[in-house]
């Protein structure tokens, strides 16, 4: 996941902010919010251009990880031709023949997240919802040796 380190420190640099809603606009991707009752958020790709859909329902830290998340599909998986979606957590896919590919798909797009918004979680550690906690701690291996 070394290119992914790349990609995070390279959009940083690029665009001078770890903001994944800045880095959305600036990449070209429209981020759209709605009401749903389960799904958090989902990237899909219509005639080239490229959406994420948050769920505006999401307290601010699930939004901002969920809009990172996303992003991290949006730039790193958007020649795929899949749609998930994250309900009561089960990620759901338009095709049965992709769920052992999406899995690390979902890995990557959670590393991805977890490096752009690192530090920004880190001070408010305390405030965060025990969900998102589990995510950060399972990739708590990359907090050290990691400067953006």
């Amino acid at each position: 996941m070394k290119y992914i380190r790349e990609l995070v420190r390279e959009l940083v640099h690029k665009h001078g902010t770890s903001n994944p809603m800045d880095l959305a606009k600036f990449e070209n991707i429209h981020v759209e919010f709605d009401f749903y009752e389960e799904t958090k958020g989902y990237f899909i790709k219509i005639d080239e251009i490229k959406y994420i859909v948050i769920n505006q329902l999401l307290n601010e830290f699930l939004m901002l990880f969920v809009i990172a998340h996303e992003l991290g599909h949006a730039l790193m998986h958007s020649n795929n031709t899949y749609i998930m979606k994250y309900e009561k957590g089960i990620y759901h896919t338009d095709s049965h023949e992709t769920f052992i590919t999406n899995n690390i798909y979902e890995r990557e797009a959670n590393y991805f997240a977890v490096l752009l918004l690192r530090s920004y979680f880190q001070a408010y550690e305390n405030s965060l919802p025990s969900e998102l906690l589990e995510i950060l701690n399972a990739y708590s291996n990359i907090k050290e040796g990691f400067d953006l």
